[in-house]
């Protein structure tokens, strides 16, 4: 008999009861925090009197800010210098 054709209250009533596995508290030790994790997390006191979104809104905009910045630097840098003669 296939499962759908079971009323659904038979089905739970009768289903295994198996314990639930606790849920992981936190992150997974052994994966590194990424680059923008760690940026977020170091830069989020700076606006505590924000709300929440808001707050994030900040730090992610201040990262695009930081990471345009880098990216014109290294545009500078890979462009050949031109030598005045």
């Amino acid at each position: 008999m296939h499962w759908r054709s079971v009323p659904r209250r038979c089905r739970l009533r009768n289903a295994p009861r198996r314990p639930k596995q606790p849920r992981r508290v936190g992150r997974n030790p052994k994966r590194a925090l990424t680059k923008y994790a760690q940026f977020v997390k170091a830069n989020l006191p700076k606006y505590s009197q924000l709300p929440n979104r808001e707050r994030l809104a900040a730090v992610a905009k201040l990262w695009k800010q930081q990471q345009q910045q880098q990216q014109q630097q290294q545009r500078q840098r890979q462009q050949p210098q031109k030598k005045r003669v």
